[in-house]
C-alpha cells in the first residue's frame, strides 16, 4: 500500500496529468487552478502545444511509412484494405483527441474542481478515501505502457513481422492506442468516483428518515444535512456536465471504431483463410473495451436517478422547514440529471448499441462494395 497521504483527488489526477504530458496533452488554464498551476497559455502551454503537432506528425509519418512497407509487400488484400483504413481513422481520432484534450482544459479542470468541492462538504460525514485510486490509476498506467510493448513482442515472436513494420507499427498504431486508453482512464476514473460520490448522497439520503425521528438537535442536524448534500448533488451534476464536454469526441470516434471493428473481427474469425491470433485478440480486446466504455456511465446515471426516489419517500412532512428543505432538493434533481453522449448522435450506455450496430454494418457493407 502506498502512503495515506494519497487521499485528494488531485493526487490522483496528477499521476494521468504527468503520463499525458508525453503527448503534448498537459493542460493550459488561464489562471493557476488545482493540479494545472504550473501550466499557462504564455508558458509552458506553448510547449506542449508543440510537443502534441510532433506527436500527430509523428504518427502520421510513420503509418504513411508503414502503408508503403504493406504495399512493397503485396499485403493489401480487401480484408487487409479495410483494417488499414480503420487503423487510419484511428490515428485520425488520437491526432484531434490530443488538441481536443490540450484546448479543452478549462471545463476538465473545472469537473474535478467540482469534485474537490464535493470532498470539502463530504470531509465533514465521514473520511476520504483515494488510496485505492491512486494506487489503481498507477497500476493501469503501467498496464497501459506495457500492454503496448507487449502487443509488439507478441507481433515479432507469433506473427513474425520485421523489425522495420514493428517500428512504424510502433509509432503509428502504438502511439494512437496508449493516447485512446489514457484518455479512456481519465474518463473512467472520473466516472467511478462519481458513481460512489452518488451512492454516498443516496445512503445519505436513505437515513434522512431515522435521523429525523430522534431529537430536535437531530432535526436540526437533518435540515443542514439536506442542504449540504443539496449543494454536493448540484457539484456532482455540474462536474458530469463540464467532463461530458471534454471527452464526447473521443468517446464517439472511440466507440464507433470499436464497433467496426469487431463485427469485421467476428467476420475475419469466422473465416478460417483470414483467422489468425491477431484478429482474435483485437476482437476480443474491442468487446471487453465497449463494454467498460458503455456501461459504467449507465450505472452513474442510474444511481443518480435513484437519489430522486428516496427523497420522494423520506416521511418529512412533519416539520416545515425540513420538508421545505426536501422539496428544494427534490426539484434540483428533477431538474439536474446526469447523462453522457457522443457529441449528442447518441448516449454513452448500452442503448447506443442497437443504433450503432446498424450504422457499423452499413459502413462496412459499403466499404466492401467499393473495395474489390
Amino acid at each position: 500500500m502506498l502512503l495515506e497521504r494519497y487521499k485528494t483527488i488531485y493526487s490522483v489526477i496528477d499521476l494521468i496529468y504527468w503520463s499525458s504530458k508525453i503527448f503534448g496533452m498537459a493542460p493550459f488554464a488561464r489562471e493557476n487552478r488545482g493540479f494545472a498551476s504550473t501550466m499557462n497559455v504564455s508558458g509552458k502551454g506553448f510547449v506542449n502545444m508543440f510537443i502534441g503537432l510532433g506527436v500527430c506528425a509523428t504518427m502520421l509519418f510513420f503509418f504513411v511509412q508503414l502503408v508503403n512497407i504493406r504495399q512493397e509487400q503485396g499485403f493489401f488484400n480487401q480484408v487487409n484494405t479495410i483494417l488499414y483504413i480503420l487503423s487510419g481513422l484511428r490515428v485520425l481520432s488520437a491526432m484531434i483527441t490530443v488538441f481536443v484534450l490540450f484546448f479543452s482544459q478549462e471545463p476538465l479542470i473545472s469537473s474535478y474542481e467540482k469534485l474537490d468541492n464535493f470532498d470539502n462538504k463530504k470531509k465533514t460525514f465521514k473520511k476520504l478515501q483515494y488510496t485505492k485510486y491512486f494506487n489503481g490509476t498507477l497500476f493501469s498506467i503501467f498496464f497501459i505502457f506495457f500492454l503496448v510493448l507487449g502487443m509488439e513482442v507478441m507481433y515479432y515472436f507469433v506473427m513474425e513481422e520485421k523489425i522495420s513494420v514493428l517500428i512504424c507499427d510502433l509509432f503509428s498504431n502504438g502511439l494512437q492506442f496508449l493516447i485512446h486508453l489514457l484518455v479512456l482512464l481519465y474518463f473512467e476514473l472520473y466516472i467511478f468516483i462519481l458513481t460512489n460520490d452518488f451512492k454516498f448522497i443516496k445512503s445519505t439520503t436513505e437515513d434522512l428518515n431515522k435521523a429525523f425521528k430522534e431529537t430536535d438537535h437531530s432535526q436540526k442536524e437533518t435540515i443542514l444535512t439536506v442542504k449540504t448534500i443539496s449543494l454536493m448533488y448540484d457539484d456532482l451534476c455540474k462536474g458530469a456536465e463540464y467532463i461530458n464536454q471534454v471527452f464526447s469526441f473521443p468517446l464517439f470516434s472511440l466507440i464507433s471504431l470499436n464497433f467496426m471493428e469487431v463485427l469485421l473481427g467476428i467476420y475475419l474469425c469466422q473465416d478460417h483463410k483470414t483467422r489468425d491470433v491477431r484478429a482474435i485478440f483485437w476482437t476480443a480486446f474491442y468487446t471487453v473495451q465497449q463494454f467498460f466504455i458503455l456501461t459504467p456511465p449507465g450505472t452513474a446515471e442510474s444511481e443518480a436517478k435513484e437519489i430522486t426516489k428516496y427523497l420522494s419517500e423520506a416521511e418529512l412532512h412533519i416539520d416545515e422547514e425540513l420538508s421545505n428543505e426536501r422539496n428544494h432538493f427534490l426539484l434540483r434533481t428533477l431538474h439536474q440529471s446526469v447523462s453522457f453522449s457522443a457529441c449528442g448522435f447518441f448516449p454513452i450506455s448500452m442503448s447506443a448499441i442497437i443504433g450503432q450496430f446498424s450504422i457499423s454494418i452499413s459502413f462496412l457493407l459499403f466499404m466492401f462494395q467499393i473495395i474489390k
